[in-house]
């Protein structure tokens, strides 16, 4: 059952954060399932499919960036309007988020298909690996409606104190897709082998599943909380509401994603095993973050209700709470990815380069679990109060004044291993500027 705004703003701040957050974090846990099942099956075929599907990542980044900035502007007016007690006008927020997502599905579309070859030539992709990534990207790009049309609905729902419904779109999708990605990758059960093609349709396929479940549950099952998308009718004033917000959440992923960018750049010197070790890394990074994305989540949701019910004092100690949350489960995490990172690499390629290169790169990183956790919490805290802006300069700051600097000159003097340096130093750096610009409280003034 979802929390109801009582919940939220008179209850327990541990509790309920904890009952937001568990949810999601399951729901979190599964969709990197899902991306991991992917890296799985496909490091199957080999060394260099699975730097392909790693290079295409960046595209994914592109789609995930546009798709964010829709759910953190729809979170923030949602449950501010739920703290003001205006449902009405919070399904209307709902609802246009869902055509504002289909919109930049369209533009996507169209855009990143012309994109996707001179990307991956500007990044110097080796050309064995270079026709599998368009194909892959292609095809991601393609079904992408897949990702914004849930990830609309599901920010209206989180938004409005229901994480729970938003899990289950996430277990369908992943449970979907461990079906269907050996399926097509194989040719399993008569289909034909598509190999890294069939990753992607795979990936499509059970996000759509996942799409219909969702789209069916705000329609008929929902109760408070039901949106009638038909009949269409849109509302640019409102989608720029929403925009306004969320533009600068989807430029600040648009500066992550163009910093991976530069990182591939770096590390494709560094030959096929550096870039798919340094694909496995990244992606038992997001592992480690879910737990502390679904927390954030909850803080976005007790933070933006708080303050539209006017007790902003509730609202800053709800992210402090969530940042204490997130220490725990990352020294956890840290130490066991740092134990047994050689044991986790192999689990996804057996090359001897493969592993050292992705052993090394997790046990620099590992030990900055702590401080990746305080950005995650105290970014999603000020989001919920409708404070994009900070985020979004805080990450330029840390990314381009700092990370690519340290990068490049660590890689001069030490190699690949400089690499792996420098980005565990800059997560430090961002963690500790979080937190102390979330300490300031200016974000207690938002309006929305």
């Amino acid at each position: 059952m979802p929390l109801n705004n009582n919940d939220i703003t008179e209850g327990s701040i541990s509790r309920g954060i904890m009952k937001l957050a568990v949810p999601t974090m399951a729901g979190f846990i599964l969709q990197n399932v899902f991306n991991i099942v992917d890296m799985y099956f496909v490091g199957k075929l080999g060394a260099a499919q699975l730097a392909a599907v790693s290079v295409s990542g960046i595209f994914i980044g592109l789609i995930y960036t546009f798709a964010l900035g829709i759910s953190t502007g729809t979170v923030a007016i949602v449950a501010r309007l739920q703290g003001e007690g205006d449902m009405e006008s919070a399904a209307k927020s709902g609802k246009q988020s869902v055509f504002l997502g289909f919109f930049i599905y369209v533009f996507l579309l169209i855009f990143g298909n012309i994109i996707i070859g001179p990307i991956l030539h500007l990044l110097g992709v080796e050309s064995d690996i270079f026709p599998m990534a368009v194909q892959y990207a292609r095809i991601i790009l393609s079904g992408s409606f897949v990702v914004f049309i849930p990830m609309a609905l599901n920010a209206y729902l989180r938004g409005s104190g229901d994480t729970v419904t938003p899990m289950r779109v996430m277990i369908i999708a992943a449970v979907l897709n461990v079906i269907f990605d050996p399926i097509l990758i194989f040719g399993l059960l008569g289909f034909p082998k598509l190999g890294v093609a069939g990753s992607a349709i795979a990936t499509v396929l059970a996000r759509f599943c996942g799409m219909l479940y969702i789209i069916y549950h705000v329609s008929f099952k929902a109760k408070d909380l039901r949106l009638k998308l038909l009949p269409i009718k849109i509302d640019f004033r409102e989608m720029w509401r929403i925009l306004k917000i969320g533009i600068f959440g989807s430029a600040q992923s648009a500066l992550r994603n163009m910093s991976e960018i530069v990182m591939m750049k770096l590390v494709v010197n560094f030959g096929t095993a550096a870039i798919a070790s340094y694909g496995i890394g990244l992606r038992l990074r997001m592992a480690i973050l879910l737990p502390i994305l679904g927390m954030g989540v909850a803080a976005s949701t007790m933070v933006g209700q708080n303050l539209g019910a006017k007790k902003p004092g509730r609202a800053e100690k709800a992210g402090w709470v969530t940042a204490g949350f997130s220490l725990v489960v990352m020294t956890v995490s840290a130490v066991l990815f740092f134990i047994f990172a050689e044991n986790i690499v192999s689990m996804f390629n057996k090359d001897p380069a493969v592993i050292r290169d992705g052993v090394l790169f997790i046990r620099y990183f590992s030990p900055t679990f702590l401080f990746i956790g305080l950005s995650i919490s105290m970014e999603k805290a000020l989001n919920g109060a409708g404070d994009t802006i900070s985020p979004m300069i805080i990450t330029l700051i840390g990314l381009y004044v700092v990370r690519i600097p340290i990068v490049i000159y660590l890689m001069n003097h030490f190699g690949m291993e400089g690499i792996w340096m420098g980005i565990a130093i800059s997560s430090i750096i961002g963690g500790l500027i979080f937190c102390g610009w979330f300490r300031v409280g200016r974000w207690k003034l938002k309006k929305i």
